[in-house]
């Protein structure tokens, strides 16, 4: 198929028994506002394979409160074994001490300043 920017709506065909019925055309055209930004999503621009790695093990770790071992555990969520976690973090350079918690976009917009009016 050409490459013109377009979504192709492959095997979604009107009326068929278990298919969604997305569209009657071939081509789905996307509107402007299903394409902008989602708020959920954050940009942070290019970042390495390895930045990423590091954010996300450290996102799990602090969602576990910093548990690694255990069926709730930040292994288990990220699907291997305890001591790869413990290598990855060694590796990365991830530590409970040198982590800073950085604010979410709804904790700012939640957050008060009090300025003043001069």
């Amino acid at each position: 198929m050409p490459d013109c920017g377009y979504l192709y709506a492959r095997d979604v065909r009107p009326g068929a028994t278990g298919s969604p019925n997305l569209s009657t055309e071939t081509v789905l055209r996307p509107s402007l506002a299903e394409l902008k930004h989602s708020p959920k999503l954050e940009s942070l621009g290019a970042i390495t394979l390895e930045e990423a790695e590091r954010d996300h093990i450290r996102k799990t770790l602090e969602y576990t409160k910093w548990v690694v071992a255990g069926p709730t555990a930040a292994a288990a969520r990220l699907g291997v074994k305890r001591s790869t976690v413990y290598f990855r973090m060694q590796k990365l350079g991830i530590s409970r001490s040198n982590t800073i918690h950085v604010p979410t976009q709804q904790e700012l917009d939640d957050a008060v300043i009090d300025l003043p009016l001069d």
